[in-house]
């Protein structure tokens, strides 16, 4: 067998997408300012932390906020 063909001696395991959605917190560190206000937001919009891997239902920045920031990095796209 050439090298392309020989078997890896180790198995690979396969992830399935139980495995892939597997997220879990240890902590949250609510003294980082962001951190806080993000987790105070959510609470005045009565939306769970938990499950956390679900999207929010409210945007996290504002459209003039967005756009600020693309107009400072010259949009989101890489130059070529």
């Amino acid at each position: 067998m050439s090298g392309a063909q020989q078997k890896s001696a180790s198995p690979q395991r396969v992830l399935t997408h139980r495995d892939s959605h597997r997220v879990k917190v240890y902590s949250i560190n609510k003294s980082k300012p962001q951190t806080a206000q993000r987790l105070e937001m959510l609470k005045r919009a009565g939306i769970p932390i938990i499950p956390i891997t679900h999207p929010l239902e409210v945007d996290l920045e504002s459209q003039e906020h967005y756009d600020e920031e693309m107009r400072k990095r010259g949009g989101r796209d890489p130059k070529e």
